[in-house]
């Protein structure tokens, strides 16, 4: 971004706007509103924050309604908030936009304010309808919380950019009941601590430690696929491939750690995931 994005101050607002219960809907959304600050964070400032979210989750999960066909307050709080805050990374930060919107459209976050929130939404749904839309509201608030947390963690070039790219076609493809722990392990594998060598104080994570061997790992992984298909065309392969790019991350993390164990060049790793991913 060239110029800092407005202030957040408009998620509260619009937060507390058509809620009966406008301090709680806030308590939701002030999690995405320190996440989505330009300013770089510190791991001290976002433990914290996201044990809160954590316990913001929990809660969701412990809530009863009232109702069988309503969800409870705290359902309620986090779909305004949801909602409010897609918006939001829609208008001021379309980078992150392509990716995360998926978060929010797979389950269905949309239909689910019209219904919950709207003075003239549908009718009151059913027990087993209600029960859905509590799982949906609370995979979809972790699911976003995990990735903003990870994200304003990123401080690697390019690491950012590497998160959302892979992001994506998981965000888009994987089963949303499955969803939550493929993206918690995505993530960990960018950010779970690393080091090249112990007395070479060179300490970061393990997408960091990649990153110094091979580059950018969405440019590599592109310029690799498209070298494959060049050579060996075959239908839905190559840099264009849902598949191929979703299982990428996945399968080079740990075959580069296997070759820094095995003192054998790490370089050749991402070759060889693509050679396989290729076939």
């Amino acid at each position: 971004r060239t110029q800092p994005p407005p202030s957040t101050a408009r998620l509260h607002a619009a937060a507390a706007e058509a809620s009966s219960e406008p301090s709680l809907r806030l308590e939701y959304a002030a999690v995405f509103d320190r996440l989505l600050q330009p300013r770089a964070a510190t791991l001290e400032e976002l433990a914290p924050l996201y044990a809160r979210a954590k316990l913001l989750v929990a809660s969701m999960a412990a809530a009863v309604p009232d109702n069988a066909s309503h969800v409870p307050l705290e359902h309620a709080a986090a779909l305004g908030a949801l909602n409010v805050t897609a918006s939001y990374i829609r208008d001021v930060f379309p980078e992150y936009h392509a990716a995360l919107k998926f978060v929010t459209k797979k389950e269905g976050i949309a239909q689910l304010s019209a219904r919950y929130l709207a003075e003239d939404g549908e009718p009151p749904a059913t027990a087993q309808e209600n029960a859905a839309a509590r799982r949906s509201i609370e995979r979809a608030y972790a699911t976003l919380v995990t990735v903003l947390y990870a994200l304003a963690m990123a401080s690697q070039p390019g690491e950012r950019e590497d998160m959302l790219f892979f992001l994506r076609p998981l965000l888009e493809n994987v089963p949303v009941r499955d969803r939550f722990f493929h993206v918690h392990l995505l993530l960990r594998g960018f950010l779970f601590p690393a080091y090249l060598r112990r007395n070479s104080g060179f300490v970061g994570n393990v997408h960091s430690v990649s990153h110094y061997f091979l580059g950018t790992m969405a440019k590599v992984f592109t310029d690799r696929m498209a070298e494959g298909a060049a050579a060996s065309p075959s239908p839905g392969g190559g840099a264009d491939s849902s598949a191929a790019r979703l299982a990428y991350p996945f399968a080079l993390v740990p075959l580069a750690c296997s070759r820094v164990m095995t003192r054998r060049p790490i370089g050749e790793a991402e070759a060889d995931v693509c050679t396989l991913l290729a076939e």
